[in-house]
């Protein structure tokens, strides 16, 4: 049972890194996170810029002290857009961004049936990797790409530690295109086929074992198509692997995309953001699974908070299972995705109950109605024991650099909000955290 939910402010306000500042016209944008050790945290985000929509810019990772709003130890950045990438070198360029980051691995000096885990302390960072448009030499303003125009929508992955020191990372592996083992060449990226473009789900990837041995996280595909997929640790390697792709769930005339999965006890729930798409109306589509690498429900849809509001979905250490997002109906303003709420789902008939307001942006004093803000792409960072569980979400304004259908041009004072904000989840009592540090 949750407690109370303590919001503690802007935890991102700018990035250090050169060429990705305030003074940049960038700012901290789409944050995960991940336990490195028993006294290590590492966060891991994109940066964004107000040039269109959905402007990201580079992956940038926080090594902090103790917790996810400790210290910070370390800032680096492990991928940076390149806005000149000429990608069959023939002189057209157009921007390469890279965002929608996540981590996943276990924390050094943890135990399994009180052993040292021999795959501690090896993590996955993977993040999209887009070709997004064109710059306009005249107004700096970028021309947006779909998907299905850019031809490029890929996934990238680095492997790293924790370093004997604690205070930097090591890389294992460098960055390289996520593909599924035997088929990192040619055009096919898993078993499944080949495809036009992959993305990943929004939410961390979760333990598909008990060990922590392999992790599951659900990808999407061309033709609103998703499927789950395994990664392993190798021990001769001493690495992870994408060893297996699950059956493709496809629905007629609906698209499936931002997508979570939890166990629940002896099962698996996957939940979509699903679009109905000759209606433009959306639902979340629900499917269950025993192992949903060898078959998947058809899908149950239910009332649907809007259908271009993102959801994260998580089996909290409690043993309920929430939603995180917004919903218009509830909101004081009618706006999708602000404020940002919680739900508990039921997970037999995936019914909502027990809302609970997190953050208003418009309460606090962040933004005016009229912007259309948003608190949105909340995460909730594992569970490290005790009472106390960290949730990050962003806020933001739809406006742009240029006036636009969207709205007038944004301002600086609409800027300085923007960023990563937290809270502190609070449960009635002691619970145990996700892994045993011995």
């Amino acid at each position: 049972m949750i407690e109370s939910i303590e919001v503690k402010g802007k935890l991102l306000h700018e990035c250090a890194m050169e060429g990705e500042r305030r003074s940049d016209d960038v700012y901290p944008a789409h944050a995960n996170g991940c336990q490195l050790s028993a006294n290590r945290w590492m966060l891991i985000y994109a940066t964004r810029g107000w040039r269109n929509t959905d402007d990201d810019r580079s992956i940038i990772y926080q090594l902090r002290a103790d917790r996810p709003d400790g210290e910070i130890l370390k800032e680096g950045r492990l991928r940076r857009s390149i806005d000149d990438w000429d990608e069959k070198g023939d002189g057209k360029t157009s921007i390469l961004q890279f965002g929608h980051p996540g981590v996943f691995g276990l924390p050094k000096g943890a135990t399994i049936k009180g052993q040292p885990a021999p795959h501690a302390n090896v993590f996955v960072a993977r993040w999209r990797r887009n070709r997004y448009g064109y710059i306009d030499p005249k107004t700096s303003i970028v021309e947006r790409l779909g998907v299905e125009v850019s031809g490029h929508l890929d996934l990238e992955e680095i492997q790293f530690c924790l370093n004997s020191a604690g205070d930097d990372i090591e890389i294992l592996s460098p960055v390289k295109l996520s593909r599924e083992l035997g088929y990192e060449k040619g055009p096919e990226i898993c078993r499944r086929g080949a495809f036009v473009w992959i993305n990943q789900n929004i939410t961390q990837s979760v333990p598909y074992n008990n060990e922590g041995t392999e992790w599951v996280c659900v990808h999407h595909f061309p033709g609103g198509r998703i499927a789950a997929v395994k990664y392993r640790f190798n021990p001769g390697s001493g690495l992870y692997e994408w060893i297996d792709t699950g059956p493709l769930l496809q629905t007629d005339g609906w698209e499936h995309i931002e997508t979570s999965i939890v166990r629940d006890r002896d099962r698996w729930i996957i939940c979509t953001r699903a679009n109905l798409i000759a209606e433009f109306r959306g639902a979340n589509a629900w499917v269950t699974s025993e192992d949903p690498f060898e078959t998947l429900s058809e899908p149950v849809f239910t009332r649907n908070r809007v259908n271009q509001t993102p959801f994260t979905l998580y089996n909290c250490p409690d043993g309920e299972i929430r939603m995180f997002t917004g919903d218009p109906e509830a909101s004081p303003y009618q706006n999708a995705r602000n404020p940002l709420y919680s739900w508990r789902i039921d997970p037999e008939t995936f019914e909502e109950s027990d809302r609970h307001e997190i953050f208003d942006n418009i309460r606090e004093g962040l933004f005016k109605p009229e912007s259309t803000p948003k608190s949105e792409m909340c995460k909730l960072l594992p569970h490290t024991g005790g009472r106390e569980q960290f949730l990050l979400w962003r806020c933001r304004v739809m406006n742009l650099a240029q006036s636009g259908p969207k709205g007038p041009a944004i301002t600086q004072e609409m800027k300085g909000p923007h960023g990563i904000y937290h809270a502190r989840v609070k449960y009635a009592e002691d619970l145990p955290g996700q892994w045993d540090m011995g």
